[in-house]
């Protein structure tokens, strides 16, 4: 597990710095430096758009393996109902269920119980009046969600209807008394979560662990294709599911406020048209709408990114599970469960900073302010060539002090134009003895070195073709020279030659 509880991890051996994870990250979390890219883990909201961008498969979540299955007298599976969603509409659910409990566990209980729970439990006037809470309402069944209002959208924190996840109360009902059926002590009964969303491994590893409850989290694709040779080999129905269409209601798009019965509401997903939609809430311009579900991936929860099916054909079953009634059972609810507010309702949900200038109010608004004059400066083509997403993003790393200057291309190029000319009039009066100690005097390296660099700055400027940048930098002699020849033979990815070494002669008899 990674510190801070985030499943989204990258493997730098795997990384070859192309910037496609960068470009593509809706919040900025990334960043590319020396050949290689970075999360910052406190900006990032764990949607997943950088896993699939990854050609190299170098970013991945962290889950748990079916190895610790080993370590438990007896082993409880929690599937999510995206499971549901993932094989050829000739299965059923309780065919899907029987497979997966032949993976080694015990017994299978299924966390679309929680969605019923919610659906009967949950009035959501009387949930917000009682909590004093916005309209809009914004869901908090997506944790990508959550996270983009606590840390970009602080301001909508008073919106947020904090319910808890179906598997969080799936797990507090029925695990504590199937311990105590079992005989079992909590930390002998083996937990498993199989989930579609590494924003909600983290979520739960968090909230479980205030808690003190042990879950194990298995993504979809880890055990998927295990589970469809069991199928493929026709096993036995031996699980009926007891869910009911509740279920595959809520793993797509519009189905929360179908479960809610809502009339008055705006659903939307894809985490970029999320980030709209709160900056319109923010504005005040949705407030004839009383409920928005959001969710951060394409068709809802069956777009996440540790699903294997695409996610329009997975939302297609699930409408298709919607309507088989028969593979549904309404059994359950004749055993009542009494739950109260704490099983309901996660609590208030705070305010998560993610960017802090400075602990200093005074220093972060002159940080600002040089943000801004460093952003004037800077071309605007937020071409990611430097290592940052866009060049606001590189100015605030500049003020910060993660990233420099001459991590802008176009800087680059704009100073060794201006090197080069002022070297080239240098050259033409190093036969004049005031021209020659004058350009010692600026320079300070001799004329076979002064040659050489300007033979070398020549090339690596015709081969670059970065355009034009209008930034004035202060010249700083032979230092700085080398420094920006290491520097665009960096950039260029090739390593730089080693610089020749001046002789000097000794006067006789000295």
């Amino acid at each position: 597990m990674v510190s801070g509880y985030n499943s989204v991890c990258l493997l730098p051996d795997r990384c070859q710095g192309c910037v496609n994870c960068m470009k593509k990250c809706p919040t900025e979390a990334i960043r590319v430096r020396n050949g290689k890219a970075c999360i910052i883990e406190e900006r990032c909201v764990e949607c997943g758009v950088c896993i699939r961008a990854c050609p190299n498969k170098a970013i991945i979540a962290i889950t748990d393996e079916l190895g610790e299955l080993e370590n438990y007298r007896y082993n409880i599976v929690l599937p999510s109902p995206v499971l549901y969603t993932q094989f050829p509409p000739e299965y059923t659910v309780s065919q899907i269920l029987t497979a997966l409990r032949s993976l080694g566990f015990d017994e299978v209980f299924e966390t679309a119980i929680g969605v019923d729970l919610l659906a009967s439990y949950i009035d959501v006037d009387k949930t917000a009046g009682s909590l004093n809470l916005q309209y809009p309402l914004i869901s908090s069944s997506c944790p990508v969600v959550t996270r983009l209002i606590q840390g970009k959208f602080p301001s909508l924190l008073d919106h947020l209807l904090p319910f808890r996840l179906p598997v969080e109360i799936a797990t507090s009902l029925f695990i504590k008394e199937r311990c105590l059926q079992l005989g079992l002590k909590p930390e002998e009964v083996g937990i498993f979560y199989v989930t579609s969303c590494p924003a909600e491994v983290t979520a739960l590893r968090q909230r479980i662990s205030e808690n003190n409850e042990q879950v194990k989290i298995i993504s979809i694709k880890q055990i998927y294709s295990q589970i469809m040779k069991k199928l493929v080999g026709r096993i036995e129905t031996q699980v009926k599911s007891q869910a009911s269409a509740n279920a595959a209601c809520w793993c797509i798009t519009g189905g929360e406020t179908a479960v809610f019965n809502l009339d008055s509401y705006l659903t939307v997903d894809g985490v970029e048209n999320v980030m709209t939609i709160l900056t319109q809430v923010e504005m005040g311009k949705l407030n004839c709408v009383k409920y928005i579900e959001a969710k951060a991936c394409i068709g809802g929860c069956v777009g996440g990114v540790l699903a294997v099916e695409n996610q329009f054909i997975a939302r297609r079953k699930a409408q298709q599970f919607i309507g088989n009634v028969a593979d549904f059972s309404q059994t359950f609810f004749e055993k009542k469960y009494s739950l109260s507010r704490k099983q309901i309702c996660a609590g208030k949900i705070e305010h998560r900073p993610v960017f802090r200038l400075d602990s200093d109010l005074s220093m972060a608004i002159k940080k600002i302010k040089l943000i801004e004059q460093i952003e004037s400066e800077l071309p605007g083509l937020d071409c990611g060539s430097c290592g940052a997403p866009t060049c606001k993003a590189l100015a605030e790393d500049i003020v910060q002090g993660s990233a420099e200057w001459f991590d802008c291309v176009f800087i680059v190029k704009n100073e060794i134009n201006r090197i080069v000319e002022q070297i080239k009039l240098l050259n033409t009066n190093m036969e004049e003895k005031d021209g020659k100690e004058k350009s010692k005097e600026l320079l300070g390296f001799n004329d076979y070195r002064r040659i050489f660099l300007l033979e070398k700055l020549s090339e690596t400027n015709e081969a670059m073709s970065v355009g034009e940048a209008q930034t004035e930098v202060e010249f700083k002699g032979e230092a700085q020279l080398s420094f920006l020849l290491d520097k665009l033979y960096r950039l260029s990815g090739k390593v730089p030659p080693a610089m020749p070494k001046t002789k000097v002669c000794k006067k006789k008899g000295g």
